[in-house]
C-alpha cells in the first residue's frame, strides 16, 4: 500500500509541477526576461474592438516580440494577457489567451 501511495504521489508532483510552471510555451527559459515593449496602439478600427496585448514567442535562439492587435471580442470569452513566469529553471514566457 506505501509503495502504490508513494508511486501515485509520485506521478501527482511531476504533474503539478509540470502544469504550474508554464503553460505557454514549455522548454523554453531565460535568465532574464526581455525589456518591456512599449508601442502606440493604432486607432480602434471599430467600436466594440478589444486591444490583444503582444506576445513573446520562441524563435529558435530566444524570444521574439510579436506587436499586439485589435479583435473581435467573443461572447462569454475574456482575454488574458501573457506574462513572466519567473521558475527555478529561469523566465519563461505563458502565452496569453482566451478565457471563460
Amino acid at each position: 500500500m506505501k509503495k502504490l501511495m508513494f508511486l501515485c504521489l509520485l506521478v501527482y508532483s511531476i504533474f503539478a509541477e509540470t502544469a504550474c510552471e508554464v503553460y505557454g510555451q514549455p522548454g523554453y527559459y531565460v535568465n532574464a526576461r526581455p525589456r518591456p515593449v512599449y508601442l502606440v496602439r493604432p486607432p480602434r478600427p471599430y467600436g466594440n474592438s478589444i486591444w490583444i496585448e503582444g506576445n513573446w514567442v520562441w524563435g529558435g535562439s530566444g524570444y521574439v516580440w510579436q506587436p499586439g492587435y485589435w479583435a473581435a471580442p467573443r461572447p462569454k470569452y475574456r482575454y488574458r494577457n501573457g506574462y513572466w513566469a519567473n521558475t527555478r529553471r529561469g523566465y519563461a514566457w505563458v502565452q496569453g489567451g482566451w478565457y471563460r
